[in-house]
This record gives C-alpha cells, structure tokens and sequence, in this order.
C-alpha cells in the first residue's frame, strides 16, 4: 500500500506541477504534456522488449527510435534543465515528426505530428516532470492499473471543462459498456471507431473482449493486433487515444491520423470493411464542402455523413452502436437526413434506440440530447426497439453502470414496459425517428422538490373540492 499511495501522490504532484507552468492553461494541456512523455517512455519499454525477444530468437532487430532519442537515453542522460529544454525542442520534437520507414515509425510521426501545442515554459519544471514520469513503473501491473485510471479521470475532467476543452473527445463509460453489450462483438470480428477521440471505445471494447473469457495464445494475438481500429483528424485526440489504449493494454491497434470525411467511400475495397463500429460521431463539426461529393446525400450535418460513412464501412450483416442527438431522430425537414434514415430502415435493419436524458452527457461538459442507435448492414428494418432512460444526471450525479441495468435486461427479451416499447416499421412515418413512448410514466426527476410539493397541494386542494361536493349530494 505505501508504494500504491507513493504513485498517487507522484502523479498528483506531476499535474501540479504543470498546472502551476505559466505557458500551460487547462486540462487539455496537461493531458497532453503527460501523453507525449507517457507514450516516449512506453515505446522504450516496447524497444527494450523487442531487443530482448530478437536476441532469445537469435533475430535481427531493426530498432525504432535511433539511439540518443530513445527515452532512457536523454532522460537518464547528465544535462542542465536548460540543455534537456532545448534538446527537447530543438531536436528531439523534429526529429521524432519525420520517421516514417516502417508501420510503427509512421504512428511515432503521426502522434508528434501536430503536438505538442505548447511546451512547459519552466525548463526546470519540465525536467521535474520528466523525472517524476521517468520514475514511474509501466512494467508492474498494479502501477500500470493506476496510471491508466488516473488519465482516465484526467480525461474526464478534460470532458467536463466543455466542448472548447476536448469535451468532444470524451463519451461517459457506462454509455460505451452498454453499446458493447448490446451489439456483442466477438474474437476473430474487427472493430472500428472512425471518430476515435482519445479512444474511450476502443479501449473498452479491448476490455470487454479480453475479459469475456480465458482467451488462448492465438486468440489475444488476434484482439491485440487484428482487431481494433481508429481514426482521428486532430492532433491532441490521436495522441490521447493513443496513448489511453496503451494505457489500457492494447498495443497493436492500427491508429490513423485521418479525417475519415475525406475518404472516397463510394470505392471502398472489401478489405477496407469491418464487422462493427462503434463511436460516437461529431456533433455540428465543419466538413469541408470539397469533401461533400464522397457523399450519396451531402449535408452540412456532420453526424448524417457519419451514418452514411458507417453504412458503407460496414460488412454484410456488420454492426453499429453509435450516439446520435434528437435531430438526427426527428429532423425530416432536409432531403439528406430523410435519404439517409430512409436508407437506415429500408436497406438495413436498424433494430433498438435507446433515448437518453437530457442531462446523460452534463457530467462530461455537455447537456445535449442524445440517444444510442443500434442497427444491422443489409437487412432491413421489420421492428425498432425502444428503450427511455428516465432520471436527472449532473456533474455531481454522472450516469452511471447501474442506471442501465434495467435497459440491459429488458433488451435481451425485447420486452414491452413503462420504459420500452416495440415499433412497426410500417409504423415510422416520414422517417421520424422519435416514436412516443404509449405506455410512458410522466417524469418527474426533471422537477424541483417545491414543484413536486405544489403539484400534490394543488391535487390535494381538488380532492378536498370534489369531497365537499360529494358531502353536499350525501
């Protein structure tokens, strides 16, 4: 326990001291300066890990980083904190964004490419920082669990700051448990998230399958190196996600620094295709129009393009779990999302939404309507369950596992209650997606305590009424 509290307090002191650097402003700032020393330590451990390996094997072993940029070399090395400062910017941060040789020298030039924004602008705390990082233990197990939990949480609080600080970037946990239960992926299935972010998905989609049963030999190669993907446009979310999968356990992710708006997805080859996505797409992002003609519906709505996109990604009898807002759901008023949902329920079988309180995201920065869609490639829609979270969720009260235990178990059966029902799709009319709940109970957890008290006075007062006229007739 003393080591375990030791860490803590190590990583607690590591955000302090950044958060006390004049030139860094934010949780999205700190996030990133612990992602890029994180990751440049964690590929040392890989390297020293490979050597080992092609020495056993009697293999040759090409080596990733040149030596005198490898982590344990510079950090480890006798400099000044002025000369490590400027060796770090002026030579180490070029360097590392033009190796681009193999698969995994390419990721390293991805990840550096457009970060860091800032640099610490205390050499001295930079080198404080470094030493702190450097003295942590990513070989132990119980180290490792702490570290990934605690970015984990820093994450979070990056989510909770808004939008404006990576609140875009970050899908609340028991939300993403729930899309992965619900469309079951298994060993051998590939899994994307073309919107990765700092990869909350993929990293519990890793969890999920690994800790679904004892997996062989053969079968944790297959999760750890040919089975999740993801793609992310801006620069400080790719590190993120990358680093929050390293973090978590998986290395062997592809990882691209892409837009994925910008791929032609009329001419897709077949091994471009997965068997599930599951993401959480942008909301009101700007798409360049030039990119608008890879689309059969162009719209300005980023999140329409993204279900067009994840139907052509996916295999024949491939599977989505994806967050969309109510005005993917209800808006008929544009010809793309009427083509595009008409497409959904006619060519493919969009088969639950799960509507979510207004408040389900409010603990991450955000307190849009949202609701999950489940649907299957090449079938088409015969029925759509439907499933209401009720309850008031706020920063002080996130969502949690719990509140969707009941939506769990009602799923399984398809079961018809006062929060789930089952529509026709003969009954959709027009493509809206909003069905009425026809057995709902009146919410009330979006009402104060002194509405609730006036609203029972006020039905007492009626009672009273109707009993003294009642007396009167007596």
């Amino acid at each position: 326990m003393p080591s375990l509290n030791n860490l803590v307090s190590k990583l607690k002191t590591i955000e302090n001291k950044l958060r006390r650097d004049a030139n860094l402003s934010g949780q999205i700032d700190y996030n990133e300066q612990i992602s890029w020393m994180l990751f440049l330590k964690v590929l040392d451990d890989l390297e020293s890990r490979q050597e080992k390996e092609a020495l056993l094997e009697n293999q040759p072993n090409e080596p990733i980083l040149e030596e005198k940029y490898r982590w344990s070399s510079w950090v480890k090395k006798e400099m000044t904190a002025q000369e490590r400062y400027d060796f770090v910017k002026n030579d180490l941060f070029p360097y590392l964004r033009n190796i681009d040789t193999t698969l995994v020298k390419k990721l390293v030039a991805q990840v550096f490419e457009g970060i860091p924004t800032k640099i610490m602008q205390s050499p001295y705390g930079l080198a404080e920082v470094l030493d702190l990082i450097d003295s942590i233990n990513l070989a132990n197990d119980e180290d490792s669990h702490i570290v990934s939990q605690f970015y984990e949480e820093s994450l979070q609080k990056m989510g909770s700051a808004g939008r404006q600080a990576g609140g875009e970037f970050y899908t609340p946990r028991p939300v993403i448990r729930l899309i992965l239960k619900m469309i079951n992926p298994e060993i051998g299935e590939t899994i994307l998230d073309p919107f990765m972010g700092s990869a909350g998905f993929l990293a519990e989609g890793y969890k999920f399958l690994h800790d679904k049963e004892t997996l062989t030999t053969k079968e944790y190669e297959i999760l750890q190196h040919k089975t999740f993907s993801g793609q992310e446009l801006k620069p400080i979310p790719f590190l993120l996600g990358v680093m929050n999968c390293i973090l978590h356990g998986l290395y062997g992710a592809k990882f691209l620094h892409k837009n994925s708006f910008s791929e032609n997805i009329r001419q897709l080859r077949p091994e471009e295709r997965v068997d599930v996505v599951i993401t959480n797409p942008p909301f009101g992002a700007e798409v360049e129009p030039t990119l608008l003609q890879n689309f059969p519906f162009p719209t300005s709505s980023s999140q329409v393009l993204a279900v067009q996109y994840i139907l052509r990604r996916l295999k024949p009898n491939g599977k989505c779990g994806m967050v969309v807002d109510e005005g993917f759901l209800s808006r008929v008023n544009e010809k793309a999302f009427l083509n595009t949902k008409k497409e959904l329920l006619e060519e493919n079988k969009l088969f639950a939404i799960v509507s979510l309180p207004q408040g389900a995201f409010t603990g991450v920065g955000t307190g849009v309507k949202t609701n999950l869609m489940f649907f299957e490639k090449g079938k088409p829609t015969k029925g759509i369950w439907y499933y209401e979270l009720t309850g008031k969720f706020t920063k002080t009260r996130p969502v949690t596992d719990k509140d969707f235990e009941d939506c769990w178990k009602k799923f399984q059966e398809r079961e018809v209650s006062d929060s789930s029902w089952l529509v026709k799709k003969e009954e959709v009319k027009n493509y809206d997606l909003t069905a009425k709940n026809p057995n709902g109970r009146k919410e009330l957890f979006n009402k104060s305590p002194k509405e609730l008290i006036r609203e029972i006075k006020e039905k007492e007062g009626k009672v009273k009424e109707i009993m003294v006229k009642i007396d009167k007739l007596i």
